[in-house]
């Protein structure tokens, strides 16, 4: 049986594999964003030592962490659309 049960209150079938899908998603995710941080955390620390213009290291921090972000985000998307359509 498939679907809605009173009893549970949920959709018992497809919640494990929700859960399932998330999971993955989310550890695709992150390993994406920590290899990005780490990447970009030690050319900003090399752009640091060799620039002294502190305004312009700001302004390359905040587009850096905000690229990263947004790039997690769709990641976390596309990962979550191939594991629907392979599990």
């Amino acid at each position: 049986k498939d679907g809605y049960t009173m009893a549970q209150g949920e959709f018992s079938t497809r919640d494990e594999r929700e859960k399932m899908i998330r999971n993955k998603a989310a550890t695709a995710t992150y390993k994406v964003a920590i290899s990005m941080l780490t990447f970009s955390t030690a050319i900003i620390f090399f752009l640091l030592i060799s620039s002294l213009n502190v305004i312009a290291m700001k302004q390359l921090v905040i587009a850096v962490l905000s690229t990263i972000v947004v790039l997690s985000m769709f990641v976390y998307l596309f990962s979550w659309f191939v594991l629907d359509r392979k599990l």
